[in-house]
């Protein structure tokens, strides 16, 4: 028979593989952006979202993401306000910041980790390079 010490040794270790595993398949419990579509309320990790961009019918957006897109009823003020790791890159685009691979001036876009991109307003350019700076070089 396990005494009490080996059991919660055998807990832990079961628990810090749990947290592993889902560290390793991107389902860690970071940053959630929560929002309804249709009739159901999702959660979509931070780490998953590249950018969000307005669409051609009013007051509705989709939300781009490594493997899927979704269409919500939002604004893109909304979202912008809603954390400082989305940043308006042009006026129909708010991109996230963390998942922004470069940023291509000759060319005006943003290049995110996946090799997709989106259009960057000259006016916005000087903007998006500070936030990227800073979430690649947080301050001690």
């Amino acid at each position: 028979m396990k005494s009490s010490y080996e059991n919660m040794q055998a807990q832990i270790v079961e628990v810090l593989q749990l947290i592993v595993n889902r560290q390793a398949h991107g389902q860690s419990r970071g940053k959630q952006y929560i929002f309804t579509s249709g009739n159901k309320t999702r959660a979509i990790s931070f780490d998953q979202i590249l950018f969000f961009e307005s669409l051609p019918q009013p007051h509705k957006i989709a939300i781009n993401t490594f493997d899927s897109q979704f269409q919500i009823y939002d604004s893109l003020s909304s979202v912008e306000k809603s954390d400082p790791e989305f940043v308006r890159a042009h006026k129909s685009f708010v991109v996230n910041i963390r998942n922004v691979a470069s940023i291509d001036t000759n060319h005006n876009i943003v290049v995110f980790k996946n090799g997709s991109s989106c259009p960057l307003a000259n006016s916005r350019t000087k903007k998006v390079k500070q936030q990227l700076l800073a979430w690649k070089n947080p301050p001690l």
